[in-house]
């Protein structure tokens, strides 16, 4: 093969290979250009030099390559027929013990690097708490990552469940399940993940292929039990709040994050999604959700993010409640002079998510009930358009979250009692004869 070529980007030029970069020549054979084996060898060729120099190889009488390398303690001669196979033989030695010297802690660094690249910073924010609670001090860290097996792992997690750390102090308790699955799913495997992807290790030495976390690891965790009134809010409680902004309207009717409050409790949208919501967004027989406030966790900088936090613009109804709800707020504000382009604005401006959190929080105490956050509403309101028929894809489009994320987090049992009694009844009357009549009812 001739071994001159035209370079890329000027064809006046002709360079022999030993004129080329590597960088050329990995070009040239990535686009093919040049074939890869001639490359390759060019490559292996320069590094013969440095070879030489570092192992002392030697070519036989015969023509046949020697050198002499170390296994632990023991010497021992290894041969090559060529030159080129030689370099190979040395260069594939090199790259293991530069795998062999690459850490758990390098593989997770370059894993996070690429990752915080595609996530906001208040999700780089909660990575950076995990890695100080879960991995800051453990001897994971700075272990090979190509010699670390299922029983390091198992070892590690097994510790960090049974004796996870709060505030900095060891816990009484075992860690839940939900935090645990995003240790093992997205801190440990898309580690080792990583160091696949980049021939740290082999995919067949994977120690995260060799443990079902749902057989071993997730069963020493605790689930979390909230009390019922902390998921959803009950009918009576309802009834409460509801008595509470009607006070709120005839003592202070220019306290706009009540009114805020109440579609919270009208639409189970996001309390970023409510603050963030403009006259102009509603359309006919829909509002439009498209943005939504976030702080930032570190700077403490407010933003408004051109972007529900599902990445998806999405329609919710307008209805009457809705309509009068913000008729009422649009008359406020004309009769205050603080009508803008944002729906929930007062006489300070735009009302922001802690403003309507610490709301929430301070109705929930007049009433004299738990505090409790603003996606209480959201489960609640999505628990009850499930529970009158609406399947968790239509739900979740309109509330913002995939089906199975509506059905493991927000779809709860808000069926009366007369109701569940009802229907149990005429189950039974239905196995006691099931060849009669209609169940009777109560």
């Amino acid at each position: 093969m001739n071994n001159r070529i035209t370079t890329i980007g000027n064809r006046d030029t002709v360079k022999s290979f030993s004129e080329m970069t590597f960088d050329e020549l990995l070009f040239l054979r990535d686009h093919g250009i040049i074939e890869a084996e001639a490359v390759n060898n060019e490559i292996m060729i320069r590094q013969a030099a440095e070879f030489q120099e570092k192992y002392h190889y030697w070519k036989t009488s015969k023509g046949i390559y020697k050198v002499h390398v170390y296994d632990g303690k023991k010497r021992k001669v290894v041969e090559r027929k060529t030159e080129i196979d030689m370099i190979r033989y040395l260069q594939d030695r090199e790259d293991g013990k530069i795998r062999s010297m690459v850490t758990f802690r390098h593989c997770y660094e370059q894993w996070r690097r690429q990752h915080d690249q595609l996530v906001d910073s208040n999700t780089v924010q909660k990575y950076e708490s995990d890695y100080r609670r879960y991995f800051e001090n453990s001897e994971l860290l700075d272990k090979p990552v190509s010699e670390i097996t299922k029983d390091h792992l198992m070892e590690f997690m097994v510790n960090i469940i049974r004796h996870p750390t709060f505030r900095g102090e060891k816990a009484d308790y075992c860690l839940n399940r939900r935090a645990t699955k995003a240790l093992w799913g997205y801190n440990i495997t898309n580690t080792f993940e990583w160091a696949v992807e980049h021939g740290y290790i082999e995919e067949e030495n994977n120690p995260c292929s060799r443990i079902i976390p749902a057989k071993t690891i997730y069963r020493l965790t605790e689930e979390q039990e909230r009390a019922d009134d902390r998921i959803v809010i009950p009918p009576e409680q309802l009834i409460a709040l509801n008595a509470q902004f009607r006070k709120d309207y005839e003592k202070q009717p220019g306290y706009m994050p009540v009114y805020a409050l109440e579609l919270a409790a009208l639409t189970g949208m996001r309390a970023g999604e409510i603050v963030a919501l403009k006259w102009d967004d509603i359309h006919g027989r829909y509002i439009e959700v498209r943005r939504r406030e976030s702080v930032d966790k570190i700077t403490g900088e407010i933003r408004i993010k051109p972007i529900p936090k599902n990445k998806k613009p999405r329609p919710v109804p307008y209805t009457d409640a809705i309509r009068d709800l913000l008729t009422r707020v649009k008359e406020v504000q004309e009769a205050n002079g603080w009508l803008g382009e944002y729906i929930f604005t007062g006489a300070d401006g735009r009302v922001t998510v802690h403003q309507l959190s610490s709301c929430m929080k301070n109705k929930c105490n007049q009433i004299g009930i738990t505090p409790k956050g603003i996606n209480a509403y959201r489960r609640t309101v999505n628990s009850l358009i499930r529970a009158n028929g609406l399947s968790a894809e239509a739900a979740g489009a309109m509330i913002g979250n995939t089906p199975s994320v509506n059905n493991q987090y927000y779809t709860f049992d808000v069926t009366e009692d007369s109701k569940k009694y009802d229907v149990l009844d005429q189950v039974n009357q239905f196995m006691l004869n099931p060849g009669g009549s209609p169940g009777r009812s109560r």
